[in-house]
């Protein structure tokens, strides 16, 4: 019934962005199967900041894209949604982000919905809510006009990223709402969580798709001047999850020419942050080498 989304242009969904013809990419590398191996576990969800007052709001989003012949829908039955969304994200997974959201003091929904092409304000999504056993408490049908209600509320106000919108989009209702003033909350692509469900780093994920050498892949590349908002969402975030909460950067190349993957530490607070610590390791050549990369950025988290 449910599937992941995906990054792709968003006014085709068949055109994918660019990826290295074998190394894979960090959500290949840092899956929960080689993650467990060193006792950690790795979540990520779309967040919220209040701009007003630059604080996280109280809403963690999973969106997932239901198959478009997946009938009858909207659906709002909590024992149907519960297990297949357990079928989709696993039923472990979906405990430890609940569990983990609960720790904050934050609600975890999912939001689930169809691809189309022509989003409007009466077409409707599912929301879901899940309790700190994992669990569905609720489901609510939202139309759109009251979803982007919901996104104003969540970011203080409303929230635009330009006339263009997203030229690249992880699902065609994220590509709709990034044209207009309620865009799509950013993400956390991956927080690593201990056995006692601690955060010991946040991690983003930065290709480079150019022939410059991945060594001049840096904060100051992107911060304060391209991204301004995107790294103090991230700033935020770190704060709200504990100030020593290793932020760290990925590079990672899209280009065969390169070999390498390089690892920044983000110092500074808020409006204010900078490059701090650099390691590299080398890109892995198959599956088998995921490992060897883990390895590689859990000794740099504990520096």
């Amino acid at each position: 019934m449910l599937v992941k989304p995906y990054l792709a242009l968003t006014t085709d969904r068949n055109k994918l962005p660019k990826s290295h013809p074998f190394s894979g990419a960090p959500e290949e590398w840092f899956i929960n199967d080689i993650l467990k191996q060193r006792s950690v576990f790795g979540v990520s969800f779309d967040f919220f900041v209040n701009w007003k007052n630059n604080t996280i709001s109280n809403e963690f989003w999973v969106k997932r894209i239901v198959k478009d012949e997946y009938t009858p829908w909207p659906l709002t039955d909590k024992g149907i949604l519960q297990q297949k969304i357990y079928d989709c994200d696993g039923i472990e997974y979906v405990r430890v982000l609940s569990r983990f959201a609960s720790k904050y003091n934050v609600n975890l929904k999912y939001l689930l919905f169809k691809e189309s092409n022509r989003w409007n304000d009466e077409m409707l999504i599912v929301s879901v809510a899940f309790n700190n056993k994992g669990e569905v408490y609720q489901v609510t049908e939202k139309n759109i006009s009251d979803l982007k209600k919901d996104i104003k509320l969540l970011s203080g106000g409303s929230i635009s990223i330009g006339n263009k919108g997203l030229v690249y989009s992880t699902s065609t209702l994220e590509g709709y709402l990034s044209q207009t003033d309620a865009a799509w909350p950013g993400d956390a692509d991956l927080i690593v969580l201990d056995k006692a469900l601690n955060p010991v780093a946040l991690l983003e994920y930065k290709k480079h798709t150019l022939d410059t050498p991945m060594r001049d892949q840096k904060l100051s590349n992107y911060y304060p001047s391209k991204d301004r908002r995107k790294y103090d969402r991230l700033a935020i975030l770190r704060s709200f999850l504990g100030e020593d909460t290793p932020f760290i950067n990925i590079y990672y190349p899209t280009n065969p020419k390169f070999d390498i993957i390089k690892f920044e530490k983000i110092a500074g607070t808020f409006g204010a942050l900078k490059s701090g610590e650099i390691n590299e390791c080398y890109l892995p050549k198959n599956s088998s080498d995921y490992l060897k990369v883990v390895d590689n950025i859990l000794k740099f988290f504990e520096k």
